[in-house]
Order: C-alpha cells, then sequence, then structure tokens
C-alpha cells in the first residue's frame, strides 16, 4: 500500500504520550532521544532498548504502544478527512500493541503494519503484533493476536481473518495459520518488563489531557483470553465451505463448526484471486 502525503519528511504523525527508559528517534540521519510530548513524524524509526517502552497518539486518534526492543518505521500517515487518509507502519523487530483510530474505522483497508514475514490489517480493532527474534534454527515468523475486533494477517497472497481472542501465525515461506497460544519467542516478548525511572510518571499522571479515558496500553490488565485446547484442528483440517463474489474466493466454517476456544463464529481466509 502506498501512502502519498505532501512534504513527506516532515509530515506530523502523532506524539509520544508516555516514554519509559531508553527510547529513540532515528530521523534525517540524527537520533534523537524521545520523550513525552514529542511530535512523531512520517519516516521516524523508533528503537526502544530492553527493558524500555513507548506509546503513540495518532492524528487521527490510534494508539500504538511499543514495546521492549523493538524497532518501527512510520512509513506513512495521512490524516485530513479524504478518501487518501491512510496509515502504513513497518514493524521490523519486537512488539506492538495497537488500537484503531479515525481512519482505521472509516476506511480499515488503508491501515497496515507491515513486518519482515506477513501484513497486518484491522477491522475495528485491539491487537498485538509480534515479531520475534530470528535464529538460525527458526525461520522468521510473525504472530497476531486479536484482543477485540478483528484483524488480518497476509502472507503468501493469502489474506486469515482472526476473531476477537484469536492468535495467527505466519511463517516465512508458509500461508498463515490458527494457533492455539502464542509462541514461545512471542510470550516473551508479551510479558518484558519495562523498566521505571524517576521521570516516569505513573498511567494515572500521563493520561492525555484531551483523552481522559486513555491509558498506558503496556500496563492495563491482561486480556483473559479464553482456554484454548492443545488439540484444536488447523484451519486445513476443518470442513470449509468456499463463497465467492467474484472478486475473492472466501472459505469459512461453517456455521455448525466452532473451533475450541474461540469466539461463536467463524474465522475466514480470503484468497484474492489474480
Amino acid at each position: 500500500m502506498t501512502v502519498t502525503t505532501p512534504a513527506l519528511a516532515s509530515q506530523e504523525a502523532g506524539h509520544f504520550q508516555f516514554v519509559h527508559g531508553q527510547v529513540q528517534v532515528e530521523r534525517d540521519n540524527r537520533t534523537l532521544n524521545a520523550e513525552r510530548g514529542m511530535v512523531v513524524q512520517v519516516g521516524d524509526k523508533l528503537i526502544t532498548a530492553v527493558a524500555s517502552s513507548a506509546q503513540l497518539r495518532m492524528v487521527d486518534g490510534a494508539m500504538l504502544a511499543l514495546r521492549p526492543r523493538s524497532e518501527l518505521l512510520i512509513e506513512g500517515y495521512r490524516y485530513d478527512g479524504s478518501d487518501q487518509d491512510a496509515a502504513l507502519v513497518n514493524l521490523a523487530r519486537g512488539g506492538l500493541r495497537s488500537v484503531t483510530g479515525a481512519i482505521g474505522r472509516a476506511r480499515p483497508d488503508n491501515v497496515k503494519i507491515d513486518t519482515p514475514v506477513a501484513t497486518m490489517g484491522i477491522r475495528g480493532t485491539d491487537m498485538d503484533t509480534f515479531v520475534p527474534p530470528a535464529s538460525a534454527q527458526q525461520e522468521p515468523t510473525a504472530v497476531l493476536r486479536v484482543n477485540s475486533g478483528r484483524g488480518t494477517i497476509t502472507a503468501q497472497g493469502v489474506t486469515l481473518e482472526v476473531p476477537t481472542g484469536g492468535i495467527a501465525q505466519a511463517i516465512r515461506g508458509q500461508i498463515p495459520r490458527i494457533i492455539p497460544a502464542l509462541p514461545a519467542e512471542a510470550e516473551a516478548q508479551d510479558s518484558e518488563v519495562t523498566q521505571s525511572t524517576d521521570e516516569d510518571t505513573s498511567t494515572d499522571e500521563a493520561i492525555n489531557d484531551d483523552q481522559q479515558q486513555d491509558t498506558n496500553l503496556l500496563e492495563e490488565p491482561e486480556i483473559n483470553l479464553v482456554d484454548i485446547e492443545e488439540s484444536r484442528p488447523s484451519i486445513e483440517a476443518l470442513n470449509l465451505q468456499e463463497v465467492s463474489d467474484g472478486q475473492r474466493r472466501v472459505l469459512t466454517t461453517p456455521p455448525q463448526t466452532v473451533i475450541p476456544g474461540t469466539p461463536q463464529e467463524p474465522s475466514r481466509i480470503i484468497i484474492t484471486i489474480q
């Protein structure tokens, strides 16, 4: 997806709401130390160190919370109420929690989170994206966990739609699939502790002045996901039904098929016809 914005290098995308520990911004061949209230621009690369995190409020009201040891590029962000409104970020490593803003509510197809392995999309969503460290023994992977609403994960030309409480994974060279729980590497990223410093503020003190209900997404109580049976079948093993609207094929579980450990609605695999 291409996001066209005037004066791209200086286009404001949002600002820092919280900064904990060591967080840096790479901009125009400079490295800046992030601080609360600092403007984030299109083209900025945000980097969090060990035990460090940051939360952004974007210009459309979306929220992005960057976990420790993460790297996020703001590739494009445009919000002016037009059909060109769009948001594109690239998570090279680490973890990112995202909550939909005005662009996602009005034009969900225009909001994307790229990773080295897959692209995440939103459908009015609170979701987590994880890019665990790669190793010589393991292929690069990307993981999507949907906390509310629906999300999508696309890899190898296949888009898997994930419902509330669902977790999906894409491994390089493979199509995405539903999995019963976070992989160990993503679980470690999810539970990594953020340090506190004298300059840090509490969640209550750091609530944004314009949105009193905003809180630190990474300090909220853990979302209670339903227990998922280890024996849960994969999408490939289910009796799938196919529906076509002339532009895409949708493979969906029939109404009577309930995937153990998920809400009473089917997951869907969307395969675009070229």
